[in-house]
């Protein structure tokens, strides 16, 4: 028995809180916290992740990951996934609990039980072979590393809505998959990049790495390529998205209604590692961009991103968040940048339609190795 069993007559809700419903539940609620811990031993168990998101819990109250309740079931999932439920309700879809299918609440309502369990453990990762007992926070940092922690892929499916892909797997098959699945029709496979030493002799040990693109902008483009040095070998991938309007459609598309048109809809850049953390410490990131022949820009790629940051998370961050993870390039700009190319002789016919639009992308990668 599991606390997502617990049958909502035991609660009451007050002020958008549960509390308890009667003066037995205290004590029926320590008693099963702890049949619970006998019973599932490790971080690896269902009780301690998200159903969706696949990721451990937070004991927290404020972050994306702390546990809400959603239905009369007393199912939990966690906060960012909750958020992504209450946007499919607002968009028009009908949200339903992913584990019983019923409506899901439309307030938010923290499982404090869970929340007080979590507290509490002390576990063994259960996914990997280390076996030392670990709280919660100290897992969930962790899992973020665990070569054989589950973890849902971050990446979006190329449908007309640019759904998030929902399979699951150990993050240590996550490339594996991606280069199945997620390399469009037409998109060169994986690139082969051989690191090269540095010639600054202020910085010695530095290793650098370029990435060539011929970019054609339709609506979602996945470019996968490997960072060789004499060490090891390090996967990555540049992916380029646009902001897609509410219902779905393209927002270039002549038949779009301007009612449902995104507001200062945009192109996001996010660059994404595949390993852990600790085996490079990067630098200096650079990319530009080339439309036509003589208008270009030079930006600076914030952060490499990692396979627990969903693409669907990062794209609804608060700006000022967001800045600090991705790119983001307005569609105005690049329009203007167009506007700019057509003066030239070589860009005399180029479309009008920036989906259509031609751009030479060049990474300027910086990093060390540990």
């Amino acid at each position: 028995m599991c606390l997502s069993d617990v049958p909502l007559h035991t609660y009451k809700k007050e002020n958008h809180r549960t509390v308890k419903g009667n003066n037995c539940l205290g004590e029926f609620t320590l008693w099963l916290l702890h049949a619970q811990k006998m019973q599932d031993d490790t971080w690896e168990s269902h009780a301690y992740r998200c159903p969706i998101c696949m990721q451990i819990f937070s004991e927290e109250c404020t972050t994306n990951m702390t546990p809400l309740i959603v239905c009369p079931n007393i199912h939990t999932v966690c906060r960012n996934c909750c958020n992504t439920l209450k946007d499919q309700q607002r968009g028009g879809v009908d949200a339903k609990c992913p584990q019983c299918r019923v409506d899901v609440w439309k307030n938010e309502v923290l499982n404090r039980e869970k929340i007080y369990f979590l507290t509490k453990s002390m576990l063994a990762c259960g996914s990997c072979s280390n076996d030392t007992p670990m709280s919660c926070s100290t897992a969930r940092q962790h899992a973020r590393e665990c070569a054989e922690n589950h973890i849902t892929c971050p990446l979006l499916n190329n449908d007309v809505i640019l759904s998030r892909c929902t399979q699951g797997m150990n993050i240590s098959a996550l490339w594996e998959h991606c280069q199945k699945f997620h390399i469009l029709e037409g998109a060169p496979g994986t690139m082969q990049i051989r690191a090269q030493q540095t010639e600054d002799n202020h910085n010695k040990g530095t290793l650098t790495a370029t990435i060539l693109l011929s970019v054609g902008f339709d609506k979602n483009s996945y470019f996968f390529f490997t960072i060789t040095t004499d060490k090891k070998s390090y996967n990555m991938c540049l992916h380029l998205t646009k902001e897609m309007p509410r219902d779905g459609t393209d927002p270039h598309d002549p038949r779009h209604s301007a009612a449902d048109t995104v507001e200062n809809p945009s192109i996001f850049f996010i660059l994404r590692r595949f390993f852990p953390e600790l085996e490079i410490s990067f630098g200096t990131i650079l990319m530009s961009l080339e439309v036509g022949s003589i208008c270009g820009m030079l930006l600076q790629i914030p952060a490499v991103v990692s396979s627990y940051e969903d693409t669907t998370m990062l794209k609804n961050m608060q700006v000022h968040a967001r800045c600090k993870k991705i790119v983001q390039v307005p569609l105005s700009l690049l329009r203007q940048m167009i506007t700019s190319a057509e003066t030239s002789r070589e860009a005399q016919n180029a479309p009008e339609d920036t989906s259509k639009l031609k751009i030479a992308i060049s990474l300027q990668i910086y990093f060390s190795e540990s």
